[in-house]
């Protein structure tokens, strides 16, 4: 009996974009992110990673939607308040760096979040496409929007 899909049906999901959870790190575009996160020195991994949202002519593939969505939960983290889903090692680098100013970040990031969650995201529609779990990412993000949010006030 296979198990691994007894509690999170990640059919498409997975075969897809490699994911093992419904959490913004929790797939192997996440993954690959976070190791260029480890070598990064500056902003320019988390602006690279808005502005290709920001930019997308048409259609956001999911490996860009994914790096996104670290990169804002990145920003967050700048702010001093973590997700508690932060994995160890983001958290670690966000420490190493806390001299760097995210501050201008953070208005770019609400404008390309809603395109996150807009039609022509393919991060979307592959999580649309596993109704049991949908509702639990459209939920992260939309926390990450807040959070966003928060931080401009």
């Amino acid at each position: 009996m296979d198990v691994s899909f007894q509690t999170f049906n990640f059919f498409t999901i997975e075969k897809y974009m490699g994911a093992w959870d419904s959490g913004v790190f929790d797939n192997d575009d996440a993954a690959d992110w976070m190791n260029e996160l480890a070598a990064a020195h500056g902003l320019e991994i988390l602006s690279n990673a808005i502005y290709a949202v920001l930019n997308a002519a048409d259609y956001i593939e999911a490996p860009e939607g994914s790096r996104f969505l670290c990169t804002c939960e990145v920003i967050v983290a700048f702010s001093g308040n973590p997700s508690t889903n932060l994995p160890d090692d983001v958290r670690q680098w966000v420490k190493n760096h806390e001299a760097l100013d995210t501050s201008k970040l953070i208005p770019v990031a609400l404008q390309a979040i809603d395109r996150i969650l807009g039609d022509n995201s393919e991060l979307k529609q592959l999580w649309e496409e596993n109704e049991q779990d949908y509702p639990a990412w459209h939920e992260t993000v939309l926390s990450i929007k807040r959070r966003l949010h928060g931080l401009l006030q």
